[in-house]
């Protein structure tokens, strides 16, 4: 394994609930009641806050999807298109904050998405980001 990929796996993501470093028993509850866990991701295009993904995040992402294939028949589109999609969806409803120009470029939705290596980087990074956090809490005997 190279020493990047090693540095990646050991990176870890302070999380933020309500502006604050929660413990992960706290983190637990707060995911039961309903309150977004957050993180800052730094990048060389600027900083994005990311959220942990709930059900309803999880639903949003998939109607995103379906609007976007309304277009055209679902045999229409190739794997690559699909994954797309998906990248394209999960980071809409994941990243609640971000540099300006990423607000004005998603805004526009599927005609003005970022370069692939970013997209690749957030979504890596939101799937460490998650792992953090369900394993910070199944260690805490919460989970």
């Amino acid at each position: 394994m190279s020493k990047k990929k090693d540095e990646q796996q050991d990176e870890r993501f302070p999380y933020m609930v309500d502006g604050e470093n929660p413990e992960a028993a706290d983190v637990f509850a707060a995911l039961l009641e309903g309150k977004p866990v957050t993180t800052k991701v730094e990048t060389n295009r600027g900083t994005f806050v990311m959220k942990f993904p709930d059900e309803n995040d999880k639903k949003q992402i998939r109607i995103q999807i379906a609007d976007e294939k309304m277009v055209r028949p679902d045999e229409s589109f190739s794997w690559q298109d699909r994954q797309e999609m998906s990248n394209i969806a999960t980071l809409n409803v994941l990243i609640v904050g971000g540099p300006a120009w990423w607000e004005t470029k998603m805004k526009k939705r599927w005609n003005g998405y970022p370069e692939p290596t970013l997209m690749q980087e957030l979504l890596a990074r939101g799937r460490l980001f998650r792992r953090q956090v369900e394993h910070d809490i199944a260690s805490s005997g919460y989970g």
